[in-house]
């Protein structure tokens, strides 16, 4: 995890003028994810390292996962959605093997087998 310090400048009201505030950042070491919570992107890592170790060698279909996870995170779907970024890869990537096989099956009932 890298952690990074910015500083802030936000206007607090016209009395106070501006301040500054010093906003700590943890990085995924992983992914592209960033967040202000420590034990969230602590949590996030450890699953990054628990899908790792289940599949132990990447093949392109995960390697399209891990850049659908990249994406997702890049335009903060996850984010929208209150889902880790790898979990909403992961079930969109099932999503297209299920439509496969319906497809499939749906040409082989209708007689265009492939």
């Amino acid at each position: 995890m890298e952690t990074k310090i910015n500083y802030d400048l936000r206007f607090a009201n016209s009395e106070l003028g501006f301040s500054t505030v010093k906003v700590i950042t943890y990085h995924c070491k992983y992914c592209d994810r960033a967040t202000t919570d420590k034990d969230m992107m602590v949590r996030h890592e450890n699953d990054h390292l628990r899908l790792q170790k289940s599949e132990n060698l990447y093949t392109t279909e995960d390697e399209f996962k891990i850049d659908l996870a990249n994406l997702i995170n890049k335009h903060s779907v996850d984010t929208d959605v209150d889902e880790y970024d790898f979990l909403l890869a992961d079930y969109l990537c099932k999503c297209l093997e299920n439509y496969s096989s319906t497809s499939k099956a749906s040409k082989r009932l209708s007689g265009q087998d492939e």
